[in-house]
């Protein structure tokens, strides 16, 4: 599932978004039976990619930062369970240098 998927197992519709006045970058999961709208957010600022799990869990890769010439130097996986609560987060070793420089 990219930016904007939803999942018709799980009636989720999960989107990315970023709070410029914060800093942060926070998921949005809205839940079609119940109409509920929940914001989850990331260990870091940009989203990278994220995908439903088969029992409703809900996995999110993000990484520092990213500007033209920038370097990604640090990301992380978090895993929210299926009400909105941070499970567990672990960093993943990464270093893609920027094709900009």
């Amino acid at each position: 599932m990219r930016d904007g998927g939803y999942s018709a197992d799980h009636g989720l519709y999960v989107t990315s978004h970023y709070d410029p006045e914060m800093s942060e970058g926070h998921i949005s999961v809205y839940y079609m039976k119940t109409g509920d709208l929940r914001d989850m957010r990331l260990s870091e600022c940009y989203y990278t990619d994220s995908c439903v799990t088969t029992d409703g869990n809900i996995a999110v890769v993000s990484c520092n930062m990213i500007e033209p010439g920038d370097d990604i130097y640090h990301t992380v996986i978090d895993f929210f369970s299926p009400d909105g609560n941070l499970l567990w987060s672990k960093e993943v070793p990464s270093h893609v240098k920027s094709t900009m420089t």
